[in-house]
């Protein structure tokens, strides 16, 4: 019970000091007997102790030994004072979860003082919490308390509608109906009915049963959290019910430590609980199988969620999971080892721990649904099919036997097709490895399995865009040159339109007669560039730069004399529209006045023609 609700509620029920409860004494109780100094100073710290520390051990057991010794000499206190007592207690009852002495507590508080009103209203709302409507209706008159009898009708209605699903459902539709009611009406109206409780566990368990095989998240959340409920309400009412809930907790949850804590439990209450206690023993024989069993099914959770939505895996959580497949696979499939009476009554052809956890699957749903192949719908199943199949991976065992077990349409299991990716890596086939590993989530990929396969498709990867990179340097060298020819192109169109300088002699710059052939101009244009090559030249009436613009000249010369077409123009007499040619006369411009045109000579490019560095001009010898 929360702090200020108690306060609240002792604020109704303070005892009166010493004096004046000696006054009420006198007034209201039978006989003028006072009550003694020490039993209301013992009164006054009860109530002080629990308006202090509220609800716990301690002050309950002040009140206990308060109450015993009111019983044994209650004369001199007034019946309004010892009613307010056993409601205290009752409230720090209520505070501990004791329910049944708590309703026991407020019975006799308004036998005592049928007037103490806080104790009327305690009892009716918890009796109605609770659905106890026969001791509503003798107790409480409807004419009084209109609304709780409004209010027990509308769930008895309720309760009619969804007990006749119940009893004879039809499908899931009608089911999901009869739950809504069951939330809204009669949880709303008894949430502390255990009946209503058991009744919304076999329309969950109905569920389960059709939807079994289907892609709902969780069948067996409801299931769970109504069992939880019913045994914190009433813990020793079914302690069958324990064993249920262990079993559900193990097969759909995975959470073997829970399970076990369970049926622990219930042996407390009952060690000689035969449900619980085989239970428990088996849990004990399979702890080495189950314990990584449950580990692996966290791990599951994060690698192959149920939902859309990947959590991220953090890497302790990853690094944690350290087992000995191969022990565990030698486990797995070796024998089963139980007591001999166990062994007696396990049916012939369970020969490995798998079958007999996949067998205790099939026997917990043929108990629960009716139908025992239900039991190869459990998570646990799932998970531990793909326990199996990554141990025999792993271990290199009947991986082929193991793998087929898994059934991963929806989300394909890795260590299943590992052997199909393996042979890709080997055929070097990496593009179709790449295709299938690239569909699996950030948190696999950090497994140790996928990063294997993954570093030689990486590296195939890298290779290949470093040959892309290469090409694609070399598609734009290729596109440079390209450009560069074509600017070589054009700067040679415009020198055409600009054609050549009348003004110089390039017959006798090249030393040829005016019917050179192509062959000898060739001859003499290789031998005026060798003959005044910087490099070369010997004679000293030269500068350098004089020597450079010599050569520009010669290869001038050369461009023009050696195409046919600018030849021609050249050759053309100078009273043709031109001015003239050889030894002097103007600068020869087209129509549109065009600059004088320069040729700029580059030695090194020069000489890379006859085999040293690269670039320049083409010159054809």
């Amino acid at each position: 019970m929360k702090p200020t609700l108690l306060v609240s509620l002792l604020a109704l029920t303070v005892v009166p000091t010493t004096a004046s409860a000696a006054a009420n004494a006198s007034s209201s109780a039978p006989s003028a007997t006072a009550p003694t100094p020490d039993l209301m100073s013992r009164i006054q710290h009860a109530q002080n102790s629990l308006r202090s520390h509220g609800s716990n051990a301690e002050v309950l057991f002040e009140y206990d030994e308060l109450i015993s010794a009111l019983k044994k000499t209650p004369s001199g206190v007034s019946k309004h004072t010892l009613a307010q007592v056993w409601y205290q207690r009752c409230l720090i009852e209520i505070g501990l979860n004791k329910a049944g002495p708590a309703i026991a507590d407020l019975v006799e508080a308004l036998e005592i003082d049928p007037s103490f009103s806080p104790a009327s209203k305690k009892l009716l709302e918890m009796w109605l919490d609770r659905g106890q409507f026969a001791e509503i209706r003798a107790k409480y008159p409807s004419e009084q308390y209109p609304d709780a009898y409004a209010r027990m009708e509308a769930w008895e209605n309720a309760y009619t509608q969804v007990l006749a699903v119940a009893e004879a459902p039809k499908d899931t539709d009608a089911i999901n109906h009869a739950l809504e009611l069951v939330q809204n009406t009669l949880l709303a109206i008894t949430p502390s009915n255990v009946l209503v409780y058991d009744l919304r566990l076999k329309l969950s368990k109905q569920r389960a049963t059709l939807s079994a095989g289907s892609s709902e998240d969780d069948l067996y959340g409801d299931i769970l959290r109504d069992y939880a409920h019913m045994l914190r309400l009433s813990p020793q009412r079914s302690l069958e019910q324990y064993s249920a809930y262990s079993q559900y907790l193990l097969f759909s949850r995975g959470s073997f430590d829970d399970a076990w804590s369970a049926v622990k439990g219930c042996l407390r209450i009952d060690n000689d609980e035969k449900s619980c206690g085989s239970l428990s023993k088996m849990y004990n024989r399979m702890q080495q199988v189950l314990k990584p069993l449950e580990e692996y099914f966290i791990l599951n959770e994060f690698l192959y969620p149920a939902s859309s939505s990947v959590s991220d895996l953090p890497e302790e959580k990853l690094h944690a999971f350290n087992v000995d497949f191969k022990s565990l696979y030698d486990v797995l499939t070796g024998p089963v080892s139980l007591s001999k009476r166990d062994m007696k009554n396990l049916p012939s052809g369970i020969d490995s721990v798998y079958e007999f956890i996949i067998y205790r699957a099939k026997q917990f749903a043929l108990a629960e649904f009716g139908h025992e192949h239900l039991g190869m719908s459990f998570p646990l199943v799932d998970v531990l099919n793909k326990l199996v199949c990554e141990a025999s991976v792993r271990a290199k065992g009947n991986k082929k036997k193991y793998c087929a077990l898994v059934e991963d349409s929806a989300q394909p299991f890795l260590p299943k097709h590992l052997a199909h990716i393996d042979s890709l890596l080997k055929k070097k086939d990496y593009h179709a490895a790449h295709e299938i590993l690239a569909q699996y989530n950030q948190n696999i990929q950090k497994t140790s399995l996928f990063q294997k396969r993954w570093k030689p498709v990486q590296e195939f990867e890298l290779r290949r865009q470093q040959r892309q990179q290469q090409q694609q340097q070399q598609q734009q060298q290729e596109e440079f040159y390209r450009h560069q020819q074509h600017q070589h192109q054009q700067q040679q169109q415009q020198q055409q339109q600009n054609k050549f300088d009348r003004s110089k002699d390039y017959y006798k710059l090249l030393d040829v007669s005016k019917d050179a052939d192509e062959k000898t101009l060739k001859k003499a244009y290789r031998t005026q560039t060798l003959k005044y090559h910087p490099d070369k030249y010997k004679g000293k009436d030269l500068t350098e730069k004089e020597i450079e613009s010599k050569m520009q000249d010669i290869n001038e010369a050369y461009e023009v004399l050696s195409d046919p077409e600018a030849r021609a123009e050249y050759d053309r007499p100078e009273g043709h529209g031109h001015h003239g040619h050889g030894g002097g006369g103007g600068h020869y411009q087209q129509n549109h006045g065009s600059q004088n045109v320069h040729f700029n000579f580059d030695p090194s490019q020069f000489m890379g023609q006859f085999g040293g560095g690269g670039g320049g001009f083409n010159f054809h010898f």
